[in-house]
């Protein structure tokens, strides 16, 4: 059995997969997706005693919506709606990558685009890089214009170390964001069992089991079985952290953090102005995102 780590943060799994134990706005002054997919192969065990010392488990990419070059054209309507924009050939990094996909698609829309996950199944070369043991992202110091990741954050263990590793391969002046789910978010995106990011009781996960909710991996498995395994998964691979823990683990690594789900919304559908003029007038269709479908952290350190 291998030691408790400190630090522990994996990606996009299988539920069904038996996990042995655990190893263990902006410029102010300073204040401190893959949505309901899964992971298309099934991780083996040697890759889940992988991610017990180490910071990621390896993600295939799911199918997407939006598409990956519609994600980077929105990437980009933020932050050009942040007064933060991307140039061409800026260097980019996705942190947890998984199958480097969104690296490609960020090259391919002409920027130095690089990634970097605990595992990297069949793609692993001079673009994509493995996640070093003890902890530390491969690349140097100040190396990034852009740093971001789509569903990885549910899947830190450790959001400090995360953080701290962000921070410094990022130059300053450049800027990160991530795009992850709440914990409330009414279907959780692995299991598929409704509210499972809070509420992971045997008795909850059992009454969903037995209603037939299955991934694609359990079908054929008894309910008790599946409540196991959904209960094995969502308490060794996932940590759902709340609006207010995130920030104040952010804002010691970062001097900006904000969250950015209002602009998120906007940039992404502007052609929808009756969206656009409620949210500025009550905020409801930004709150209700940021509660139940996606949250979008923003964090950086102005230039000097």
């Amino acid at each position: 059995m291998l030691a408790r780590m400190d630090v522990r943060h994996v990606g996009m799994g299988d539920p069904s997969v038996p996990v042995a134990a655990s190893a263990g706005p902006l410029d102010h002054p300073p204040y401190q997706s893959r949505v309901c997919t899964l992971a298309r192969e099934e991780l083996s065990i040697d890759r889940m005693e992988a991610a017990q010392v180490g910071l990621f488990a390896s993600r295939s990419t799911p199918p997407m919506e939006p598409s990956l070059e519609s994600r980077v054209q929105r990437f980009e309507s933020l932050l050009n709606a942040l007064g933060r924009p991307l140039d061409a050939g800026m260097r980019v990094l996705d942190f947890g990558c998984g199958e480097g996909d969104l690296v490609e698609a960020f090259s391919a829309a002409g920027y130095d685009a690089w990634g970097c996950d605990l595992e990297t199944p069949g793609k692993l070369n001079e673009r994509i890089k493995r996640i070093e043991v003890p902890y530390r992202v491969p690349f140097p110091d100040s190396h990034f214009d852009f740093v971001c990741s789509t569903e990885v954050l549910e899947h830190v263990e450790d959001h400090d170390q995360a953080f701290c590793e962000i921070s410094r391969v990022l130059r300053p002046g450049g800027i990160s964001l991530h795009v992850f789910p709440p914990p409330f978010t009414p279907l959780e995106q692995h299991s598929f069992v409704p509210l499972a990011g809070v509420i992971r009781t045997p008795a909850w996960l059992g009454l969903w089991a037995r209603l037939g909710i299955r991934n694609s991996f359990q079908r054929g498995l008894s309910p008790a079985e599946v409540a196991r395994r959904n209960r094995e998964y969502l308490t060794l691979r996932t940590k759902y952290l709340r609006r207010g823990e995130l920030l104040a683990i952010a804002r010691r690594h970062f001097v900006v953090t904000d969250l950015v789900e209002r602009q998120y919304l906007e940039t992404a559908r502007p052609d929808r102005r009756w969206l656009v003029w409620l949210n500025s007038h009550s905020g409801i269709p930004s709150r209700l995102y940021s509660g139940l479908r996606s949250r979008v952290l923003v964090a950086y350190t102005p230039e000097p």
